[in-house]
């Protein structure tokens, strides 16, 4: 039973929908998840002016496509790859 099937196409974000194959899916999601990282350590902001301060936010943005870290292209891959690995646990392989 595939993930991706041939009828259904899957959004890929940055590029949209897609009809590739469970294998270029997946290698599009490795690669995503290497090249979409983070610009640096990220930045904390302290709300201390506020008096509803939500304490500290971390602020960073990816260095391949300068969005908020994460970003949805991580985000996608982060999901398809654990949603694999879900499957493949429940029929009983492992990575």
């Amino acid at each position: 039973m595939p993930l991706a099937r041939e009828s259904f196409p899957v959004h890929v974000p940055g590029i949209g929908p897609v009809s590739w194959s469970q294998d270029q899916l997946n290698a599009h999601a490795v690669l995503m998840g290497r090249t979409h990282q983070p610009d640096g350590p990220p930045v904390t902001i302290r709300g201390r002016w506020h008096p509803f301060s939500r304490g500290a936010r971390q602020l960073s943005c990816c260095a391949a496509c300068a969005l908020d870290w994460p970003c949805p292209e991580l985000r996608w891959a982060e999901s398809w790859l654990g949603t694999k690995r879900r499957f493949r646990r429940g029929v009983g392989r492992h990575d």
